[in-house]
């Protein structure tokens, strides 16, 4: 289980599960948060969530790269500029 080495068949079946969930997720969205996930933490606790979000990062970028011609990158940026700066306000205060 946690903290232990993993053993070579529950690597094998969790990139088996991974491998079927992602082509759910890439084409509607929901594969990999609903179906994979508790299967692997059946398998063991281990594979969530760090090696999950990297599966999804490394999923998304590849999703990226597909449909890039689709992106508009103008509306990207901009809604990266507004992100950025409310990270960067300072919090509301809460005192009355």
């Amino acid at each position: 289980m946690v903290g232990q080495p993993l053993e070579l068949f529950a690597i094998v079946l969790g990139i088996a599960i991974t491998a079927v969930g992602s082509p759910f997720q890439a084409s509607v969205g929901i594969g990999l948060a609903l179906l994979v996930v508790p299967l692997l933490a059946m398998i063991d606790q281990s594979f969530i969530p760090e090696r999950m979000l990297l599966a999804s990062v490394n999923l998304t970028v590849m999703t990226a790269y597909r449909v890039r011609k689709a992106i508009d990158v103008a509306a990207l940026f901009s809604s990266l500029r507004r992100f950025e700066r409310r990270a960067l306000e300072p919090p509301l205060s809460t005192a009355a």
